[in-house]
């Protein structure tokens, strides 16, 4: 037994709401997020990883850097340069070790996947004949 229907009034179906409101199937694009699209978004969240890292590596660098010596008037010259051997060495250290991360970070692990995202990405947006 299906639903008794009252006399004088008809079903009304989905298709006749979107037909009366102009959102019929030919106005309204309902179709899944491509790959393309899904790869510009995986994209934008290996280049913004990458960003991030950056900064952080650079806050970091900024960080551990030794401060400025101060010299005296009253330091001998063998104590100016001890000094100042010291500062070099301790700054080359923090730079080594932050030139490192980056290298271990960024140019090894992200930015081959960043590249290679971007090859498919612009790889198949010019198979498909779009314009990038």
């Amino acid at each position: 037994m299906g639903t008794p229907e009252m006399p004088g009034s008809h079903q009304i179906t989905s298709q006749d709401v979107l037909k009366d409101t102009g959102l019929d199937k030919a106005a309204v694009n309902l179709k899944e997020p491509s790959l393309t699209s899904r790869g510009m978004k995986l994209l934008l969240g290996v280049g913004t990883l990458a960003v991030l890292l950056t900064v952080l590596i650079v806050v970091r660098w900024m960080q551990i850097s030794p401060a400025t010596p101060g010299v005296s008037a009253n330091t001998t010259a063998a104590d100016t340069a001890s000094i100042i051997k010291n500062y070099k060495d301790l700054s080359d250290i923090a730079l080594d070790s932050a030139t490192r991360m980056f290298d271990i970070f960024v140019v090894k692990a992200l930015l081959p996947v960043f590249t290679t995202i971007l090859g498919y990405v612009f790889g198949t947006r010019n198979a498909s004949g779009e314009r990038t």
